[in-house]
């Protein structure tokens, strides 16, 4: 199933060139929380907390004079409420036209290449 939230838009231009979508601590902690009963063990929380990765790393955009567009602004998505459980990794589908759409006004294809997701944290 899937339901609506929505986060804030966060660009860090040093290095690689990183844009995320900050979102509801809660959220994440709610399903951390389911998948650490299901794997009986606790999970490490994400570096930058409950977020969604736009752009990671991918280099100096191509139409860098977007850059900044709504920075700090607030932007929709949607997230699928079935738990993904990877080998190192835990984490919610996302899906979002307005990223999407950011993607593309930085001259970048429309996904990221791990696709977006909302990570619950890491396997310890």
């Amino acid at each position: 199933m899937w339901y609506k939230s929505q986060g804030t838009l966060i660009y860090y231009p040093w290095g690689d060139w990183w844009v995320i979508l900050n979102c509801c601590e809660d959220l994440v902690a709610f399903y951390r929380s389911m998948a650490e009963k299901k794997l009986r063990c606790k999970l490490n929380k994400p570096k930058h907390g409950s977020h969604i990765s736009i752009v990671r790393g991918e280099g100096e955009p191509e139409n860098k004079e977007n850059w900044l567009w709504n920075d700090k602004g607030q932007m929709s998505f949607e997230y699928c409420n079935e738990i993904v459980f990877g080998e190192t990794h835990v984490w919610l589908k996302v899906k979002s036209e307005s990223l999407v759409e950011l993607r593309r006004r930085l001259g970048l294809r429309d996904q990221p290449e791990f696709g977006f997701h909302l990570t619950l944290g890491r396997i310890i």
